[in-house]
């Protein structure tokens, strides 16, 4: 058996907030009661699990209403399907109807959620050392663990209620401080859209 010391390891392994994620859910199995906004967790009563063969039986309707065979139906239910996902033209409509956001259906991709999606984005934007992250504090711990899985620099930049809108970005570039001045590039900007005052 080959034994792996901890510490030899990348930092995500033993880093708590990589973890933290993790303790907010268990906290939350274990308080059902209790209404917690620190991981993001959707409310239980919005959920039947009724609903799961009633939205599985639309969306299978959807598909042979557009002329699938039942072999492609079964096809697009149970095996692999493209790299982005199966709903791209779905969302995309979507986006439009509702947002007014036109987007072509295969730029679209479709995660196994928010992790998942920050992981990838970041990937794709920081691809270089001296490449950082702002975010305003106080940051979704997720984004933050997701960064550090992959070693990327987050720079937390203090909001105040007067933040809001396109208002804030001519103001963050002085609350940044010599942790972005001495780097390369920034390369992208989170923002808190569930808290008030925010875009």
């Amino acid at each position: 058996m080959v034994e792996l010391a901890r510490e030899a390891l990348h930092t995500s392994v033993t880093d708590p907030v990589a973890a933290s994620m993790n303790f907010l859910n268990e906290v939350a199995g274990r308080f059902p009661d209790a209404m917690s906004l620190a991981a993001g967790r959707p409310f239980d009563g919005f959920y039947e699990v009724e609903d799961v063969e009633r939205y599985l039986n639309v969306y299978i309707g959807h598909l042979r209403s557009r002329g699938f065979s039942e072999a492609q139906v079964r096809q697009s239910l149970l095996q692999y399907g493209r790299t982005n996902g199966q709903l791209g033209t779905l969302i995309a409509r979507m986006l439009e109807i509702d947002e007014n956001i036109v987007v072509p259906a295969e730029s679209i991709m479709v995660t196994s959620g928010c992790q998942e999606a920050m992981l990838i984005v970041l990937r794709g934007l920081c691809a270089g050392p001296d490449d950082v992250v702002l975010a305003a504090e106080p940051c979704y711990v997720g984004f933050t663990g997701a960064a550090r899985v992959l070693g990327i620099t987050v720079v937390p930049v203090p909001e105040t209620p007067e933040d809001s809108g396109r208002r804030r970005w001519p103001r963050w570039p002085g609350r940044c401080g010599p942790a972005v001045a001495d780097r390369a590039r920034c390369t992208s900007c989170r923002t808190s859209p569930t808290r008030p005052g925010s875009r």
